[in-house]
């Protein structure tokens, strides 16, 4: 009857979503992609990338996350390269598990976190930073740039200088980069706030 079919359909459906790993997100959530691993964006999704450059990820990309790729026979605009279908016995077959961010400090309206994935073993360090309305944060342990951009609401960057609008993160955008040099800064929300913040935790080597 009607009501076995819709229970067969349901189960079908959350089979296939458990084969895909699919997964509903909302803004700010966090999902770290194995490397080596086929992974796919439903549509209106946008992605805050640290910008980790290599053999398919250049500087050049921004700071959104860019689809590269397409299927044979449906080419996309802008999209210049082709799924390499024939090469997909190469692909890892790693089942991404559901990992947490760790809460680093909370505290004023402000709550930082490390983000998942595994960033240090790039040399980088990606902290959420989930800010209330008119929450300040001081960012005092200067060791290296800062790159900020906002992955929801409003907010500003006060340096002992200058004061700058944290950009929203967009395609072609744009993100801000705080030089070590600069020293400590301030970050102030002007409505409730998601700001990622990538950084190197080490200081670098100079030369010359």
């Amino acid at each position: 009857g009607t009501r076995e079919l819709v229970v067969e359909l349901d189960t079908s459906r959350k089979r296939v979503e458990w084969f895909y790993n699919y997964r509903v997100v909302k803004i700010g959530d966090v999902i770290p992609i194995p490397s080596g691993t086929l992974h796919a964006l439903g549509p209106g999704v946008e992605v805050v990338e640290p910008q980790i450059p290599g053999p398919t990820q250049s500087l050049e990309d921004g700071e959104t996350y860019p689809v590269r790729y397409c299927f044979p026979g449906y080419e996309r605009p802008g999209v210049e390269k082709m799924l390499d279908i024939d090469r997909v016995a190469e692909m890892s077959p790693v089942f991404t598990e559901e990992s947490l961010p760790e809460i680093i400090k909370s505290e004023n309206g402000c709550v930082v976190e490390r983000l998942p994935g595994k960033f240090e073993d790039k040399g980088l360090e990606v902290h959420r930073i989930i800010m209330e309305p008119g929450a300040v944060l001081e960012i005092t342990d200067i060791l290296s740039f800062h790159t900020i951009v906002s992955v929801e609401g409003e907010a500003k960057i006060i340096t002992k200088d200058s004061e700058y609008p944290v950009p929203k993160a967009r395609q072609n955008g744009e993100m801000l980069i705080i030089p070590a040099s600069s020293g400590p800064y301030g970050i102030i929300a002007e409505d409730s706030a998601q700001i990622i913040d990538t950084f190197t935790p080490v200081k670098m080597n100079r030369t010359g």
